[in-house]
């Protein structure tokens, strides 16, 4: 819902990014558990906001921290680099 709304205004410039972004016009693949990934994709987009939508309840500790903390860690660091 929130990305729709975004992506209906004419004065907002937004990029979906995701897993499960194929098909959307102006979306990027993105896995947030890739540390690497996560920082050429901020360094290529030069976001001015993130809203950060991803989460796992998968009922796997390791994939869940991953998706639900590391991803966290990932983008902030990517933000304050660029």
């Amino acid at each position: 819902v929130l990305s729709a709304r975004l992506r209906s205004d004419p004065g907002a410039d937004v990029v979906l990014a995701g897993r499960r972004v194929e098909g959307l016009a102006g979306a990027i693949g993105l896995d947030v558990t890739d540390r690497l990934a996560v920082d050429a994709a901020i360094a290529r987009v030069q976001p001015d906001l993130v809203f950060h939508a991803a989460g796992s309840f998968s009922g796997d500790f390791d994939a869940d921290l991953a998706v639900n903390a590391w991803s966290s860690r990932h983008l902030l660091d990517a933000m304050l680099a660029h």
